[in-house]
């Protein structure tokens, strides 16, 4: 009986990111928010997730949530993410789950903050270079 092989992990290219968020079902309704990030070899090289570890840019002159990744699990193009972000509101986290290839991520899940619950989403694609 032959062994199945593992199918190998897609790395990440580096260059030019486009991320879009969108929040459903929370307090007020939100927008997509659309990023773009320059993601490099080196940020590739220490932490091969960093696409998927991008934190929203602060809009309107306001400051963004501070934001902390948690470690990305990625197998077979498949990954999965916890953040907590803390925001005038207070704290949240969030657990999210999803799909990558080379080019591409989209993920979604919940994100909690004291009894208040929310959904969201991110999907990312790779414009080419920075």
């Amino acid at each position: 009986m032959a062994a199945v092989a593992a199918t190998p992990n897609p790395a990440f290219k580096s260059g030019s990111w486009e991320v879009v968020r969108k929040l459903t079902g929370g307090p007020r309704k939100q927008a997509p928010m659309t990023d773009t990030y320059c993601i490099t070899e080196a940020q590739l090289k220490a932490d091969p997730a960093a696409p998927l570890k991008t934190k929203p840019k602060p809009r309107d002159g306001q400051k963004g949530p501070q934001c902390t990744m948690g470690a990305a699990n990625m197998a077979d193009g498949k990954t999965s993410l916890t953040s907590t972000c803390k925001g005038p509101m207070g704290s949240m986290k969030a657990n999210m789950s999803g799909t990558y290839t080379a080019t591409s991520f989209s993920m979604s899940g919940k994100m909690k903050m004291g009894f208040m619950s929310a959904s969201m989403s991110a999907t990312g694609r790779h414009m080419g270079p920075c």
